[in-house]
């Protein structure tokens, strides 16, 4: 199994507490089957330029050496679109090395401009992946194509 979307590097936005209740957290994953996890704190788009990738870097390589060999840690983000228009190619900020980035939608709703932000991502070889579609309003597949 693998899991693109988790909060669990600690001390991290809403993500666990500690560096204990991750490696918990964790060692229960890799028991149960999950070989790969992105680790997924958030960011907005704006802030992107700014992302503390070496802070978390350091956290995962904390991870790394007290977890199961048996589950691959790797980062991302969730980045809010906050703003349209902003460089989101920047390869710390996909997950997991991938070419996909992990993206989210303030909660106040769908902006009219998801589409075409979403298609500005895909054309700027970006392959956006909508984190949470089931929290938004009208959210079908159908709108989103």
């Amino acid at each position: 199994m693998i899991d693109i979307h988790c909060h669990l590097l600690p001390g991290v936005d809403d993500g666990s507490k500690s560096m204990d209740v991750s490696v918990q957290v964790l060692e229960r994953f890799a028991a149960d089957g999950v070989e790969l996890l992105v680790l997924t704190p958030h960011l907005v788009a704006s802030q992107a330029r700014l992302a503390p990738y070496q802070r978390n870097l350091a956290l995962l390589e904390q991870l790394r050496a007290l977890v199961p060999t048996s589950i691959e840690l790797r980062l991302g983000w969730e980045i809010m679109l906050d703003e349209p228009n902003t460089d989101l190619r920047a390869a710390h900020l996909a997950l997991g090395g991938s070419r996909a980035v992990l993206v989210e939608f303030p909660r106040k709703g769908v902006p009219m401009s998801a589409g075409n932000e979403l298609g500005r991502l895909r054309n700027s070889d970006i392959v956006p992946v909508l984190a949470h579609p089931e929290r938004y309003y009208g959210c079908t597949l159908d709108r989103l194509i």
